[in-house]
């Protein structure tokens, strides 16, 4: 298994064993990493990296089929979610996810995000889900 993916299947299994809700597949539109060019609060632009994100890059999201991660610059530990409910919207996606620093130094929490993507280019916000625990 791939080096990255060993982390994340692992955090994925741990999440879905003690979350009540199942893990999701993220859609394959959204595979890859893509790269924060510009942001204005809760939204972000973000490019489809042709291989990785460039290191100066504010914020990074890594996304793959069980989940993704989501690196912030200047920080080594990035942040892993695990989508527990994705719905169609509009041009893209709401994911509701479950997340925690990949580390476990932090507690796991619910976090959501629209992902609406546009070939290489999309828009990424981020909002607070109602808790259905």
């Amino acid at each position: 298994m791939n080096k990255m993916l060993k982390p994340l299947a692992i955090a994925a299994m741990s999440i879905a064993i003690l979350a009540p809700a199942s893990a999701m597949e993220m859609p394959k539109a959204l595979t890859g990493q893509w790269c924060q060019v510009a942001s204005s609060g809760k939204f972000g632009d973000y490019i489809k990296a042709k291989h990785f994100c460039r290191a100066d890059r504010s914020v990074a999201f890594d996304v793959h089929s069980i989940g993704f991660w989501i690196k912030l610059a200047n920080i080594k530990t990035r942040i892993i979610c695990v989508p527990i409910k994705i719905e169609p919207w509009a041009h893209g996606w709401n994911v509701a996810a479950d997340c925690g620093a990949e580390d476990l130094s932090t507690a796991v929490y619910r976090m959501g995000f629209t992902f609406e993507p546009d070939t290489d280019k999309a828009v990424i916000s981020r909002w607070k889900p109602q808790d259905e625990r």
